[in-house]
């Protein structure tokens, strides 16, 4: 069973999706949009086209992070919660530390204060890290700077 937490009533944060089951328990959570931060494991193959789907891959490594790896991922998101009954999934391997960092700049991206959108993923995912928080910080500047985000209230 896929290993995942929601940290807002729309946005989850998780681990690898490896097997049928694994795709069957995200579905039944109604998650209908996934983003895949691991590198070297697409799971096109494995959902099949039952959610719509983005591969954002970025290494494990605490390196700097580019601002395109998030702003994908925020873009993707920020286009399917035009869909209210859209619930998004990023995963990782152990949906420790990409996976929430994406998740931050999302919610970040969408007008949630640093100190919310903090809590919302760790009180969300308690086993969470933010080790990617300042590049995430420095991709949501460039995005809103962009005109790219939408206005509208954080639900």
């Amino acid at each position: 069973m896929a290993d995942i937490s929601f940290v807002t009533p729309w946005l989850a944060v998780g681990g690898a999706i490896v097997t049928e089951e694994d795709v069957l328990s995200v579905l039944e959570k109604g998650i209908t949009h996934v983003v895949n931060c691991r590198v070297g494991f697409d799971d096109k193959q494995l959902l099949r086209g039952r959610a719509a789907y983005l591969w954002d891959p970025a290494p494990d490594d605490r390196r700097p992070k580019p601002a395109r790896w998030f702003t994908e991922a925020i873009r993707f998101t920020r286009a399917a919660m035009e869909d209210d009954r859209a619930k998004v999934l990023v995963h990782c391997t152990g949906g420790i530390d990409r996976s929430p960092s994406i998740a931050y700049a999302i919610l970040r991206s969408m007008g949630y204060s640093e100190a919310d959108a903090e809590s919302a993923v760790l009180e969300g995912r308690p086993e969470a890290r933010l080790p990617y928080r300042q590049y995430a910080e420095a991709a949501v500047k460039q995005f809103s700077g962009s005109g790219s985000e939408n206005e509208g209230n954080v639900a």
